[in-house]
């Protein structure tokens, strides 16, 4: 009984095949959601081989499975269109001078039915088509049905046309046999071009030592031992070795066995697109990096509210805020005399609006004038955040972070201009407990101008007040005089306390204000931007979790 005739094993071969399947479809998508990811955020370079893989595998995946394709690759002289007669039993490929003249590759199928699409996607031209029939005994017919064998052109020909189609081929097909000749199997060029870009495809390579029939028996065992020290700096030490050759017949059964054992699994194009999938992650390992969070964080939306706050001067417009609270205050709690001492001063306000037209009452020395915003300061502060941002990611994804971070640098700067000149300062406001000192001190400066009064009076014109007891002519107008003065001074000193802690208060508030104005600014024109590519990052992360999953 073959092979294919167990139900047993061939029912176990189907869920394993389902499940290599379902790993492989899964990884691909996961590799479909890194590119779009990254598309148009990283350099397309780094994206290209994923694509090219994502196209190539969507398509093979949705052909045949039934089939497995097999390619013989070889330079030139190596015996490979003599071994690709001998496997199929046909002389369906030219041999020696007359093989370079075709770029085409040659193709031997088992079992027709449903290749067309399969062939035709390969673009085997069908004059290059040949079935298979019962020229071998039926066992090993019924082994190798599901067969695509191809002949590709000699990968060292002069003719670049057969090159690139060795190229093109080497991409699409399930199983790359490659065929190595005793006297060019150290050939450079077929390991540095070819065998050291298919490492880790074990499972989709097998390599033939042919014409061992050229060696003394002896020497066979020594030459093998050679190739698979090349294989392993290769990175190939596990790929299947075998010395056959085309003229005698020697080790082509053991190479059909190994093309029906690859038949009956049913996986080889899912090995192939799971190798090139593990090559492709490797390249695309420098996307990869620490998770960070998809929104930015609360420490560095206080660090760019902070850095554009003071870029905008807001910390010496509090202060002068502060100021303004002072000197106004000053005006309606201070002690009467001394304001009006005060008054005699040119008033600093007038000189200073007529200076800043666009400034508003405020501290000594003028009006509160908020500062001209650097467009240096606005991008230094944007470019800080960015830094923070990628401190951890790969350099690949700085770019996208930091364009993000700038695309709206130019409607930042405008948008803190417009905070600093609508957020309400609260230079117009006036506690009414202000007003009720104003009173309180005019009421004891008049008690003190009276006692004044009475004693200049008394000592100017004692007579007129001669019928006036003493004490009152005397005692009562000083007590007035001196009870005024100091009663309005002490007022004064403990009003000091009350308007410096408004004045705080009053630079408090407008802090908190003008940030609500930055933070505001900070969300619709940097947050918003950056969120998308924190959130592109992490899912490109997630999915190449997913893709680096065998």
């Amino acid at each position: 009984m073959t092979v294919t005739e167990s139900p047993e094993l061939n029912g176990a071969l189907e869920r394993e095949s389902a499940q290599r399947l379902a790993t492989v479809s899964n990884r691909l998508d996961a590799l479909r959601r890194l590119l779009e990811s990254g598309a148009d955020r990283v350099d397309d370079t780094f994206l290209a081989p994923g694509h090219r893989l994502l196209e190539r595998s969507g398509e093979r995946l949705g052909l045949s499975t039934m089939h497995t394709v097999v390619a013989l690759v070889g330079a030139t002289g190596s015996g490979k269109s003599s071994l690709f007669n001998a496997l199929s039993g046909l002389e369906l490929s030219a041999v020696g001078v007359r093989r370079p003249t075709t770029s085409l590759p040659h193709a031997c199928i088992w079992g027709p039915d449903g290749a067309k699409e399969l062939l035709d996607w390969l673009s085997i031209a069908a004059r290059n088509q040949v079935v298979r029939e019962s020229v071998l005994d039926g066992d090993e017919q019924a082994e190798l049905r599901g067969l695509v064998l191809l002949d590709l052109p000699d990968h060292d020909s002069t003719n670049v046309t057969h090159r690139l189609e060795v190229d093109r081929m080497i991409g699409l097909v399930d199983l790359l046999v490659w065929v190595l000749d005793p006297q060019k199997y150290a050939d450079a060029a077929i390991h540095q071009r070819y065998l050291r870009e298919m490492a880790n495809h074990e499972q989709a390579t097998v390599v033939l030592l042919n014409q061992v029939d050229t060696l003394e028996p002896a020497d066979v065992g020594a030459c093998l031992q050679d190739v698979r020290r090349l294989l392993h700096e290769d990175g190939l030490g596990e790929v299947a070795l075998l010395p056959v050759s085309a003229r005698t017949g020697a080790g082509l059964d053991d190479v059909r066995k190994l093309f029906a054992a690859a038949i009956a699994e049913r996986r080889t194009a899912v090995d192939r697109i799971s190798a090139d999938l593990d090559r492709v992650s490797v390249a695309l390992a420098s996307l990869s990096g620490p998770p960070v969070p998809e929104e930015v964080d609360r420490a560095n939306q206080n660090a760019i509210v902070d850095d554009l706050a003071q870029a905008a001067g807001i910390p010496a417009l509090a202060e002068e805020v502060h100021g303004s609270y002072l000197w106004r205050a000053g005006r309606y709690t201070g002690w009467t005399f001394a304001r009006l001492v005060g008054r005699l001063r040119p008033d600093p306000r007038s000189a200073a609006e007529r200076e800043h037209g666009n400034g508003r009452a405020g501290a000594s020395g003028g009006v509160v004038v908020p500062r001209a915003i650097g467009r240096a300061e606005v991008d230094g502060a944007l470019r800080g955040l960015s830094d923070r941002l990628t401190e951890t990611m790969p350099p690949a994804w700085h770019p996208t972070v930091s364009r993000a971070t700038r695309v709206h640098a130019d409607a930042v700067q405008p948008a803190l201009d417009l905070v600093l000149s609508d957020t309400d300062l609260g230079l117009d406001q006036r506690p009414g407990w202000w007003r009720a000192m104003w009173l309180a001190q005019w009421l004891l400066a008049l008690v003190a101008v009276a006692g004044g009064a009475d004693l200049i009076v008394n000592a100017v014109q004692p007579h007129l007040l001669a019928a006036v007891p003493a004490m009152l002519r005397v005692i009562l107008p000083a007590a007035l005089l001196g009870g005024g003065l100091l009663l309005g001074v002490l007022l004064a000193l403990i009003t000091r306390s009350m308007v410096r802690s408004g004045a705080r208060r009053a630079q408090a508030r407008v802090v908190q204000r003008l940030r609500e104005g930055v933070v505001a600014a900070v969300r619709e024109y940097v947050v918003g931007p950056i969120r998308g590519e924190l959130t592109a990052y992490a899912t490109a992360q997630d999915a190449y979790q997913v893709l680096t999953r065998r």
